[in-house]
């Protein structure tokens, strides 16, 4: 192959070369960011599932909590409607004097 002094086309090889070169550099950019990508999304997914899981717990206890609360007012309610007849009877015994 005969070596070219003068050739027309070394500027536009020289700038394919330097053209490949940039490209090369953004593919390695472009799949380190990928690669954090990837990782970063793991994570979020892990976190996410971990919420999740917390959600359905306290969704749980929730519910359990929402019966207690109506077994304990009417354990209250009874409570004070027997005191109530109680104290109404009361009056009624100390009226008639027994």
């Amino acid at each position: 192959m005969a070596e070219c002094n003068e050739c027309k086309y070394e500027h536009v090889i020289s700038a394919l070369q330097d053209e490949i070169k940039k490209n090369s550099e953004q593919h390695k950019e472009f799949y380190k960011n990928n690669e954090e990508n990837l990782y970063k999304q793991g994570v979020s997914d892990t976190q996410q599932k971990q919420i999740l899981d917390t959600l359905k717990d306290i969704k749980s206890d929730i519910a359990e909590l929402k019966s207690k609360p109506g077994k304990r007012y009417d354990l209250i309610l009874n409570t004070v409607a027997q005191w109530a007849i109680l104290l109404v009877l009361g009056l009624l015994a100390v009226k008639w004097g027994i």
